[in-house]
């Protein structure tokens, strides 16, 4: 039962971020768009476009910034497997402080302190 839920929980995931995907198509920004909003934020984009070792367009291609959800969706996928594996129990309850140990400041663009201020959760809380 357990590992057909975990079936389900993935399969979810990636119809989610397949539909993502597609809607990311269909409304296509055009070359125009993008080229404006990097002028208009280039302190926002970090990019570099190469085609079979040849560097097609870069922009603070050395910069970092936050990956923000990209990381969850890895996240997830393996969160998945070791449930799936018997490695990790789903109904397991965890303090806040736990879930601060993993927490990586500057790499999620402020999602995870205002997901903690959202919840109004204190260091001491119990999540699932």
């Amino acid at each position: 039962m357990l590992k057909k839920t975990v079936i389900i929980v993935s399969a979810i995931i990636l119809i989610l971020a397949a539909g993502f995907g597609v809607a990311f198509f269909m409304v296509k920004p055009d070359k125009e768009r993008i080229v404006d909003f990097i002028k208009e934020n280039p302190d926002r984009i970090s990019i570099s476009l190469s085609q079979n070792e040849t560097v097609l367009a870069e922009h603070n291609e050395v910069k970092m910034l936050p990956l923000a959800s990209t990381v969850k969706i890895i996240i997830a996928i393996e969160y998945t497997y070791q449930v799936a594996e018997g490695k990790l129990n789903p109904d397991q309850k965890l303090l806040v402080s736990d879930l601060e140990k993993y927490h990586y400041p500057e790499t999620n663009g402020g999602a995870h302190k205002t997901w903690l201020n959202n919840l109004e959760l204190e260091k001491d809380s119990i999540v699932s």
